[in-house]
């Protein structure tokens, strides 16, 4: 026991050893390292086929607008609503936008209205949608309505109606996408259960989300339409019109300076030749010398 003791102790005192060994090259230089090369760009074929299409809007722009309403019928664009919309390009030269008519866009596929846009003569196509979400809730004042007369003025019941828009336009020839937009509006009430009018919010949320639309519409249309290069120039006939008329204008000019020519000096000759004709002839009046 007493040698298991001190052999413990013996140890414990003894020194920790440890170590590292290792190597290195010595300081390194720094050598770019080259790009891997690039690899191959895998694209699926509809990716291909939407990338591939260009815009292709011609000086003068016809715009058909579609507006599509609520599948369910809960709501429907007014006539005031329709023609704010369509107003958003008047203040853009060589752009003409117009409404198509809402029985002819009965449907809901893009292909559909760029057909119709087509049959309406127009060069691109803004299909503008519109979503309603209702939302309603209780509050506290719902305690009040055991007694009854409570009922007809305490504002129980939150509404909470948010109207979404949004606005697209494409080519007509080949679908490509020029600009997009969107807006909404909340529109709030707290009013006793038999007073909240989900119609009347439907429509004054609806009001604004439509002049917002409108204003961002404006902008988009101004960013892609209003400044293009060349759009003030005359079309490559029209120039080529205005050229050759001016040609044949100075054509013409010149042909009568060169008729104006020949004629003086055809005047010129004539006048000429009659006085050599004058001078050679002799006074009627006088009588030559060598006669008497």
């Amino acid at each position: 026991m007493t040698r298991t003791r001190w052999l413990t102790l013996g140890l414990m005192l003894l020194p920790a050893c440890g170590g590292a060994m290792g190597m290195d090259r010595g300081p390194i230089e720094v050598v770019e390292t080259p790009p891997p090369p690039p690899a191959e760009v895998v694209v699926d074929a509809p990716i291909q086929e939407v990338l591939t299409r260009r815009p292709q809007l011609p000086r003068e722009v016809r715009i058909g607008v579609v507006f599509r309403t609520a599948p369910n019928g809960e709501w429907r664009w007014t006539f005031e609503e329709r023609q704010q919309i369509v107003s958003a390009a008047d203040g853009l030269a060589h752009v003409t936008m117009f409404p198509i008519s809402q029985r002819l866009a009965t449907g809901h596929d893009l292909m559909q209205s760029r057909v119709v846009a087509a049959q309406h003569g127009a060069h691109a196509v803004l299909i503008v949608e519109g979503a309603a979400e209702e939302e309603t809730r209780d509050n506290g004042w719902v305690a009040t309505y055991p007694l009854l007369l409570p009922i007809l003025f305490a504002p129980g019941q939150e509404l909470d109606l948010l109207f979404t828009t949004d606005a697209r336009l494409y080519d007509v020839r080949n679908g490509f996408m020029y600009a997009a937009a969107e807006s909404e509006a909340l529109e709030e009430q707290q009013r006793a259960h038999v007073w909240i009018d989900g119609e009347a919010a439907t429509r004054e949320a609806r009001r604004r989300a439509v002049e917002l639309l409108t204003g961002e519409l404006t902008e988009r249309l101004e960013a892609i339409l209003g400044h293009r290069p060349g759009a003030d120039e005359p079309d490559a006939y029209e120039a080529g019109s205005g050229e050759a008329g001016a040609n044949e204008a100075g054509a013409n000019e010149a042909g009568g300076a060169e008729d104006h020519a020949g004629e003086s000096a055809a005047g010129d000759v004539t006048g000429t030749s009659a006085g050599a004709v004058d001078e050679a002839r002799p006074d009627e009046g006088s009588v030559p010398t060598s006669a008497l």
